[in-house]
Formats: structure tokens, C-alpha cells, sequence
């Protein structure tokens, strides 16, 4: 039922949420695909004050084997280094093609929905890849928001500590696939 009511009336969970946490700052992510209405839903929340920041990644290839990871794996988040991936997966063609796709899509979506909107700029390569990034990211977005500082505080795990090559078994083949496909120009490892 909650998924229901959020997906076609995003605008009272955020209301209820905003006031439940009864304090003077709140915010929450919003995976576009969630809602039914994105275009509306952000509309609605710009008129109401909401400030948007606007997280995205540069690099839609590696969003693209994250996502085919995690379908793979059936891992989208873990919580302790010792859930970390151990041993190479095989990514099936097709679902790196549907994801690459997918990235894109949605990337553009994100883009158009924002466009003409103030948005604070959040890129996950140069933001939030480290925590030494996320240090300096913490200390410019109260900058930006005219907050009193705090450090970010949460768990941040990469699940996987090796990189793409080493962690996908075919990665060489998909790299081929897609230097074959329409989306070579978005392979940069």
C-alpha cells in the first residue's frame, strides 16, 4: 500500500515524512522512476521552496555495470565489507545492452526534468566517490544551502573493492559488445 500511495501521490508521503521529522530541514532521494508523474511531482515540489540537488554520474558505462552487478548479484546495497562480492560474476549480454540503455534514458530524463529549475549540481565521480570528497562535498553544500556545517554522517561500503575487470568475468567481452554497439561512445574504463 505504501509503495502504491507513493508512486501516485508522492506529494502527501513527502508531507507526512517533512512532518514527522519535525525539524527545520528536510530532504529525501527521489528515483524518478518511483513516481508516476516525475515532471509534476518536481514541479510541484520547486513551487513549495524545495531546493534540488541534482546527483548524477558522469560515467554511464560503469552506472551501467553497477546496475548489471547488482540485477546479477541480486545485491543492490550492502551493509558490512564482509557482504562484498567475493568471487567474478558472469553479466549476460543483453542485460548490460538494456541497462547502458536504461542509464541513458534515464540521464536525459533527469536532465529535462530539471532544465530551467535552480539545482545544485552533485557528481557522484568528483562529489561523493571518497570520503575525502564527501568531506569537502558536506562543507560545500551547507555552504550553498546557507546551513550550519555537519559532516555528512551514514555508512558508505563500496560492495565491491576490485574493480570492474576483475570483478566480471566476461567484462572483455561486454566491452567488445558495446564497442560494437551504438553506445561505443559511452565506454570509458
Amino acid at each position: 500500500m505504501a509503495l502504491w500511495l507513493a508512486h501516485h501521490f508522492p506529494t502527501l508521503i513527502v508531507w507526512y515524512h517533512q512532518r514527522k521529522r519535525k525539524k527545520e530541514h528536510y530532504g529525501f532521494k527521489l528515483i524518478i522512476g518511483q513516481v508516476k508523474n516525475p515532471e509534476q511531482f518536481i514541479q510541484s515540489l520547486h513551487k513549495k521552496g524545495f531546493i534540488i540537488i541534482n546527483l548524477q554520474r558522469n560515467n554511464s558505462w560503469h552506472t551501467a555495470l553497477s546496475a548489471a552487478i547488482a540485477v546479477t548479484s541480486q545485491k543492490w546495497y550492502i551493509n558490512k565489507p564482509e557482504q562484498r562480492q567475493k568471487e567474478a560474476i558472469t553479466i549476460q549480454p543483453d542485460l548490460i545492452l538494456s541497462r547502458l540503455a536504461h542509464t541513458i534514458q534515464q540521464n536525459q530524463l533527469q536532465a529535462n526534468l530539471i532544465a530551467n529549475k535552480p539545482a545544485i549540481s552533485v557528481v557522484y565521480e568528483s562529489d561523493l566517490i571518497d570520503e575525502n570528497k564527501q568531506a569537502v562535498f558536506s562543507k560545500r553544500i551547507c555552504n550553498e544551502l546557507n546551513l550550519p556545517f555537519e559532516p555528512l554522517k551514514g555508512i558508505s561500503i563500496k560492495s565491491n573493492e576490485h574493480s570492474f575487470e576483475q570483478s566480471i568475468s566476461n567484462y572483455h567481452e561486454l566491452v567488445e559488445l558495446i564497442q560494437a554497439s551504438e553506445f561505443a561512445h559511452h565506454i570509458n574504463h
